[in-house]
């Protein structure tokens, strides 16, 4: 928590430009802590999403070293290069070599959905085997609980698709309630 918040004022003070354009300067206001308290599934989760989140908002600018997308998303560096590398190999990140180069996003962040950015580096989300795979078990034809998995699943992959890049970075977060 604070090595975020000391990272995200060193990038403040150093003139580098903000995470999210006309946000808070406070980079754990804006995409929340990084820590192993939701477990590491929901940890990874998160880190590539902020990642994805600082190459929309620096979009056509050029690409940025692996450094400053550590600092800015929150993200060790050594994890973020393993991110890194599955959302490029997906083709969401594109990469520049030499003394300018470092990580882009490839696509426009309109474009680019929550359920792409999970897909790519988790593959396709399940709640359970039998939702995608006609013999999983041999009641697959006759289970009840199935049909309920299937259109869980379904439900939830459809709205990670319909959640763009883009419109992270210019809507508030809904969840959050005003404490008295």
């Amino acid at each position: 928590d604070g090595l975020v918040q000391a990272a995200a004022a060193a990038q403040v003070r150093h003139g580098e430009k903000q995470l999210l354009p006309g946000g808070d300067d406070d980079l754990v206001h804006q995409l929340g802590p990084v820590d192993g308290a939701q477990g590491a599934h929901q940890h990874r989760r998160a880190a590539q999403v902020r990642q994805q989140l600082v190459l929309a908002a620096h979009a056509g600018e050029g690409p940025l070293p692996l450094q400053s997308i550590s600092t800015m998303g929150g993200v060790p560096k050594q994890y973020l290069e393993q991110l890194l590398g599955n959302l490029r190999r997906a083709g969401l990140v594109s990469t520049v070599r030499g003394v300018q180069g470092g990580y882009q996003i490839a696509a426009a962040p309109e474009t680019v959905s929550l359920r792409d950015i999970i897909d790519a580096v988790e593959g396709p989300i399940e709640l359970s085997e039998c939702a995608s795979t006609d013999n999983a078990c041999l009641r697959s034809g006759t289970c009840p609980v199935r049909w309920v998995w299937q259109r869980v699943t379904d439900s939830i992959n459809t709205e990670l698709e319909k959640i763009k890049l883009s419109d992270m970075l210019t809507q508030a977060c809904e969840s959050e309630e005003e404490q008295p």
